[in-house]
């Protein structure tokens, strides 16, 4: 079974010599919006963190304070390229999110960041600002909250 835990890639690199030597990791995969709603998100948010990626544009998940995060974690690392999201009314649009990948190295990288709140309850566009990256997680983080109360998105997808 492929070692796909950063902190077990980290952790067996330490181990490789002459007599013992680790296979190479499988190139990773392209991450595909059903590949991203395979875990639940998780968090710190205020309010329901699995709604972030749970293919229902009913129930909101909520940042009810700046530096609130729901992450989703992936079965193996993944590659990705953009993402887009599913907004709620009301919202000003003044709100902020940042999206950070896991590395293989085990850290939080930004990917892309001062991502506005979306007021329309509707998929936005797809964005490829933040051009590909590889990570076997990805975390959403209100930056600063939407000045309707709290900063609120019904689904966000990622994909390669």
């Amino acid at each position: 079974m492929p070692i796909s835990n950063p902190a077990d890639i980290a952790a067996h690199t330490a181990i490789s010599d002459a007599h013992h030597t680790l296979p190479s990791l499988p190139p990773a995969g392209k991450l595909t919006v059903a590949h991203f709603q395979i875990h639940p998100a998780t968090g710190d948010f205020g309010g329901s963190p699995a709604n972030l990626n749970n293919n229902d544009y009913v129930g909101e998940a909520v940042a009810t304070a700046v530096s609130q995060y729901a992450e989703v974690y992936f079965y193996a690392l993944m590659r990705m390229t953009q993402f887009r999201q599913y907004g709620n009314t009301p919202q000003n649009e003044d709100g902020r999110w940042k999206i950070q990948y896991l590395d293989a190295t085990g850290s939080w990288v930004d990917w892309v960041v001062n991502i506005p709140t979306r007021a329309a309850e509707s998929f936005g566009g797809w964005d490829s600002s933040g051009g590909e990256v590889t990570g076997i997680a990805i975390r959403l983080i209100c930056t600063t909250k939407d000045t309707t109360s709290n900063s609120s998105i019904k689904e966000l997808e990622v994909k390669f």
